[in-house]
């Protein structure tokens, strides 16, 4: 397997992992679908943008690359109407969130 595709599984592995963080944040502070997907968009690339403008790398690469914020957006609603068919999904979003983080 070529190292490129690798990174890029670990990143996209990484996206959806912040995404769920985000939008399980969202949604535990009764947020509708719109603060869900815009709290896993900040979660998922608010750091890499913030390292890359104080590392003068302009523009950012979540903005050059727009995969990133694309499946933010998807797994955050994704994880909104996951949550609203099931309680039991919390605890497995978050447990999926530990496991990939760890």
């Amino acid at each position: 397997m070529n190292l490129d595709v690798l990174i890029e599984i670990m990143n996209l592995i990484g996206d959806v992992a912040f995404a769920v963080s985000g939008a399980m944040t969202a949604i535990e502070k009764k947020m509708d679908i719109f603060g869900v997907c815009m709290l896993g968009i900040v979660t998922t690339v608010g750091g890499g943008m913030t390292r890359d403008v104080l590392l003068g790398i302009v523009p950012p690469v979540a903005l050059r690359n727009p995969l990133d914020i694309g499946v933010a957006t998807l797994v955050s609603c994704i994880v909104f109407v996951w949550v609203a068919r099931s309680a039991y999904v919390i605890a497995l979003s978050f447990a999926f969130v530990l496991f990939c983080c760890s």
